[in-house]
């Protein structure tokens, strides 16, 4: 019985061996939405492949796998499209991936496609039996994509070959939104984000609620200035089962060219915070509480803290511009693209008292996250829509709205007023 085990096993690596051997069909072209972007994978006949891009870590994957029995998987390709790549030379990045695998670097080359052209590397690693074929290409706007096809060394001799046709089913094609998005946010930093603000309007108060008008909680926000630029302080507050508690501290120079942004959120199920510091174009991203970590990123010209939307509606109805691309850099350190597009404010949906302009907001995580910002004829947002499994409410209010329903966080309203206070004094 033993042997007719191995038997039945051997014969079925043998097949799974023989597959990859054969003819690897590729995918039809999987598109990146907002990116101008697609590639092909393998698929079907042995490999498992994603249908669509995944967002990670403030890039995007896309990959395919070839299954086998036994420990090792005789083949995978991985594609990553990094959306705030730090600048590493092309061979400065082969030689770390042959530093990882204990591997040599064999063949060096480029690719050059219409629109892409592709630096890539052959490293091969005989102590763990591995074959690596990388690419790298610079995108526009500092995107960057990575393409790795790997083999175990013992396997049918295809990586090449594979990898190869990977990189010839790739196309790009830019449709420039996301350069208007940069030079929307240049134009912010030009004129300066102090200028946005008059001194009536540097303190905003929120109350949250659900589509049904059931209230679950506020969020407020101040403004005040500094020698270099701008402090902004913002706090949220969900009380009820699960209840939530952040607060922000966001400092940055008036073209936030440099920043220092801390945040710290507590709830039922403990305490979290992100520390995110921007110089010299890099943000160096630490995370505190259950999951510890530490990363940098090159912002793009299109990057914009969230705390600044409110800007980007105001900078298009200066240039006429009906929708661009930005990177929104959140809070917890991450970097989502989002379309931003003129609403038709005529529609019934976006009625709302006061409203002079209206602005979607469809963040391009793969998440369905989208928001719609009701802006009067200051420009500023005086409702705002979240929806995602949700219908989230933010209707802009006074601050004795808030005292009035949680008088029990009368401590933040009265140190954000502090500030502000303090700051009309400054000569």
């Amino acid at each position: 019985m033993a042997l007719l085990g191995f038997f039945v096993v051997s014969l079925l690596a043998a097949w799974l061996v023989t597959l990859y051997r054969g003819s690897v069909a590729l995918s039809g072209p999987v598109r990146l939405e907002g990116t101008g972007l697609s590639v092909s994978i393998p698929s079907g006949n042995g490999w498992k492949s994603e249908d669509n891009w995944r967002y990670q870590d403030n890039s995007f994957v896309l990959s395919s796998v070839f299954a086998a029995a036994g420990k090792n998987t005789p083949a995978v390709v991985n594609c990553r499209y990094l959306l705030a790549a730090c600048e590493t030379a092309v061979d400065t990045q082969f030689t770390e991936k042959a530093s990882e695998v204990n591997g040599l670097i064999v063949q060096k080359a480029t690719i050059k496609r219409k629109t892409v052209s592709v630096d890539w590397a052959h490293i091969t690693s005989p102590d763990i039996g591995l074959e690596i074929f990388l690419g790298v290409a610079a995108l526009p706007d500092g995107r960057q994509l990575s393409i790795e096809v790997q083999q175990v060394a013992d396997g049918p001799d295809k990586a090449g070959e594979l990898f190869d046709r990977v990189i010839k089913s790739i196309a790009f094609k830019d449709d420039r939104l996301l350069a208007a998005g940069g030079e929307t946010i240049t134009a912010i930093k030009d004129k300066g984000v102090g200028s946005f603000t008059a001194d009536a309007d540097r303190q905003s108060f929120f109350l949250i609620k659900r589509q049904s008008s059931e209230m679950i909680g506020f969020t407020m926000s101040t403004v005040v200035s500094t020698a270099s630029g701008i402090l902004l302080a913002d706090f949220l507050y969900l009380p009820g089962l699960y209840s939530q508690e952040q607060v922000s501290l966001f400092e940055s120079d008036n073209r936030f060219d440099n920043f220092s942004w801390k945040s710290d959120t507590s709830s039922l199920v403990g305490a979290s915070g992100c520390q995110s510091v921007l110089n010299d174009g890099v943000m160096t991203v630490i995370k505190s509480g259950r999951q510890v970590s530490e990363n940098r990123y090159r912002l793009g010209p299109a990057a914009v803290p969230e705390f600044f939307l409110e800007f980007v509606c105001s900078l298009m109805l200066d240039s006429g511009r009906q929708k661009i691309l930005i990177d929104v850099v959140g809070s917890n350190g991450t970097i989502i693209p989002a379309a931003v597009s003129v609403a038709n404010k005529t529609d019934p949906a976006n009625g709302e008292t006061g409203t002079a302009y209206v602005f979607n907001i469809d963040f391009l995580n793969e998440e369905g996250f989208s928001e719609q910002f009701c802006l009067d004829d200051k420009r500023h947002i005086i409702k705002a829509v979240l929806r995602q499994e949700d219908t989230y409410v933010f209707e802009r209010v006074e601050e004795k709205d808030i005292l009035r329903r949680f008088p029990e966080q009368a401590d933040h309203v009265s140190y954000q007023s502090r500030l502000l206070k303090q700051d009309s004094k400054r000569p």
